[in-house]
């Protein structure tokens, strides 16, 4: 009987070194495909960090841009405020001085006595500068138009 176990404890004993080889190869597949993986992962890790540093730079420079649209949008509302108030002076200073020119031409005109056509003809001059001194938004102009109008008939 023990003749018998003999043989096949060979058998067997080939059979576990035939199975543990080829186990010992699986492994060493399965290692090796690990460490492949692996590599794989550092490698796509590594591009992950590039691509993030690249999206976090243009992204911070995006930023900056968008700061400076801001203050340039600021800058460019502040100028057309400052221009239509100077614009606005100047219309007010404009209308004033027509108006100053309408009532010297009218003082001229009042001083003027042994020309009747010439007096007229200032008096029309000072209509058409209290005029343009009202539509300029001299409201004051308006009343010099009225006694202008009477004179002149």
């Amino acid at each position: 009987m023990l003749s018998n176990k003999v043989p096949n404890n060979d058998i067997s004993s080939k059979v576990s070194h035939s199975s543990i080889r080829r186990l010992k190869a699986d492994l060493a597949k399965r290692s090796d495909k690990i460490l492949e993986l692996q590599l794989k992962l550092a490698q796509e890790h590594n591009q992950n960090i590039i691509l993030w540093s690249k999206i976090n730079s243009k992204d911070s420079l995006l930023s900056i841009k968008d700061e400076i649209i801001k203050i340039s949008e600021r800058d460019i509302a502040s100028l057309e405020k400052l221009f239509n108030d100077t614009q606005e002076d100047t219309r007010v200073v404009v209308a004033n001085l027509y108006y100053a020119q309408a009532q010297a031409l009218e003082t001229a005109a009042n001083r003027t006595h042994f020309a009747p056509r010439k007096k007229k003809e200032t008096r029309r001059e000072a209509l058409e500068l209290y005029r343009l001194s009202l539509s300029l938004g001299k409201v004051d102009a308006q009343i010099k138009i009225d006694e202008l109008e009477k004179k002149l008939g």
